[in-house]
């Protein structure tokens, strides 16, 4: 939330992709925005502001907290 969610936007569904969620890895959390963050096994997924371009992953293993999603 806030600033935060300024460098690592999270991942908002629809209402439409929640309901065609079908690997049970995949869930979604209500965020204080009342919107559905994606989550895998229990933990919300965020992209990174720096991450521009398919395949960039400049945020992967910042602080030793924040880490790539290697299968889905």
């Amino acid at each position: 939330n806030g600033g935060c969610a300024e460098k690592w936007p999270p991942i908002v569904l629809t209402a439409e992709e929640v309901a065609n969620l079908n690997d049970p890895d995949l869930a979604v959390i209500k965020r204080d925005s009342g919107l559905d963050q994606l989550t895998y096994r229990g933990r919300p997924v965020y992209t990174f502001f720096a991450d521009r371009l398919t395949g960039e992953t400049k945020g992967e293993g910042l602080g030793d907290v924040w880490h790539l999603i290697r299968s889905l």
